[in-house]
């Protein structure tokens, strides 16, 4: 029961380790973001996230959560003509369950999905009912605009399991 708590401390840890970087330029490479945040301290590793043609989005996972706190301070500075929104990366229900500190496998980013075209008056709960009959959806998020919340069209889906996110 020890080791189980001590890993779920870990667990903890190591979500706050890792930054979401979204709005970026096409032109930002994996290169690139190791530039621009490693200043703040050892980077570890660095996904970009697409689904099609260039990257949306990123994650950024540091050797120390200190290192990804200071890293928030570059929310809002512009990048290839576009200010980074950046913020410490959620806790999904599935890291929640690890129990391990073994860092998150890119491959299973596999079970995200970019769900685009979206009306504004679209909500997260009438979407994980729509795509639930593919599998069990962990994680729903329609993408809103800061100052009035209202959508910007497109929301990301996080199965449980990559078969399920390309059923």
């Amino acid at each position: 029961a020890r080791d189980a708590r001590r890993g779920e401390g870990l667990a903890a840890v190591e979500s706050m380790s890792t930054i979401h970087v979204a709005n970026l330029s096409p032109a930002v490479d994996q290169n690139m973001l190791r530039q621009i945040f490693g200043h703040f301290g050892a980077i570890v590793d660095v996904r970009l996230i697409a689904q099609s043609g260039p990257a949306a989005y990123a994650f950024v996972d540091f050797a120390a959560p200190d290192a990804a706190r200071k890293a928030l301070e570059m929310s809002g500075a512009e990048f290839g003509g576009r200010p980074l929104r950046v913020e410490l990366a959620k806790n999904t229900p599935q890291t929640a369950a690890t129990t391990t500190a073994a860092p998150e496998a890119p491959g299973d980013l596999a079970a995200e999905l970019f769900v685009g075209g979206l009306s504004v008056t679209t909500t997260a709960e009438p979407l994980r009912r729509h795509f639930s009959r593919f599998g069990n959806v962990v994680e729903a998020n329609v993408a809103t605009h800061r100052s009035t919340g209202v959508s910007k069209g497109f929301a990301f889906l996080r199965f449980a399991a990559v078969d399920q996110a390309r059923a």
